[in-house]
């Protein structure tokens, strides 16, 4: 019954449910645990699927040395600004070999802010990482993704001079994949667990307060504020 599957419509398949029913009915398996069946359709399917030469899905493990790649996202933060609760936007580049992660709050998540947490990254881990950096199609960099074959896109202008400036390479992830967006948005909610819960909304002075410094003693500009998370 599991090869009549191939050639039935995906709804009308059998489960591992209806093949144990099935078996009690037609050859009386009333003694048949449900978790044999369950580990042999499992297994069997994957079997008779190799047999036809049908799609299999397979991961790859990745390796990733010191200091060679890292990924780049933002994610959405709530703050105490002067008093009022404001939406701002986590920065966060995250290395891929050891896990630390870097972490800047903006007010927005427009270009500026997007190549000034480059900076402060670059600044804060002493360096740039040597093979690439990758990126969820942020609009700061991707204008137009070309679909078809490879990972062409056509990049803003003043994305691909900074890049230039600073000598290293993009790595776009497909638009069909959300992995990058949800590993980095993870880095973003388990920031705030350095000194409280973000249940509670970090509590700051105004941004753009002229006084207000970062933590490194560097003045603070109206595009954003050190997170101090790094």
């Amino acid at each position: 019954m599991l090869r009549a599957d191939l050639d039935a419509p995906k709804k009308q398949r059998h489960t591992a449910t209806r093949i144990l029913a099935r078996l009690v009915d037609e050859h009386s398996a009333t003694g048949l645990p449900y978790s044999t069946v369950r580990d042999y359709v499992r297994v069997r399917r994957a079997q008779i699927d190799l047999e036809g030469a049908r799609h299999l899905e397979a991961f790859i493990a990745q390796q990733h040395g010191p200091g060679e790649e890292a990924e780049v996202d933002f994610g959405e933060v709530w703050v105490v600004l002067g008093g009022v609760k404001t939406k701002c936007y986590m920065f966060v580049l995250w290395l891929s070999h050891s896990g630390r992660a870097i972490h800047r709050v903006y007010p927005t998540q427009a270009q500026e802010a997007f190549l000034q947490g480059h900076i402060e990254a670059f600044d804060a881990i002493g360096g740039v990482p040597t093979r690439h950096i990758k990126y969820d199609n942020l609009t700061s960099a991707v204008t137009n993704v070309i679909y078809g074959p490879g990972r062409a896109r056509n990049e803003n202008d003043r994305w691909v001079l900074f890049r230039s400036h600073y000598g290293f390479d993009a790595f776009y992830c497909s638009p069909a994949s959300r992995a990058l967006t949800r590993r980095v948005a993870s880095k973003a909610r388990s920031a705030g667990s350095v000194a409280t819960t973000w249940s509670r909304c970090p509590r700051s002075i105004p941004l753009t307060t002229s006084t207000s410094r970062s933590r490194g003693g560097r003045p603070l500009t109206r595009a954003g504020a050190s997170a101090g998370m790094s």
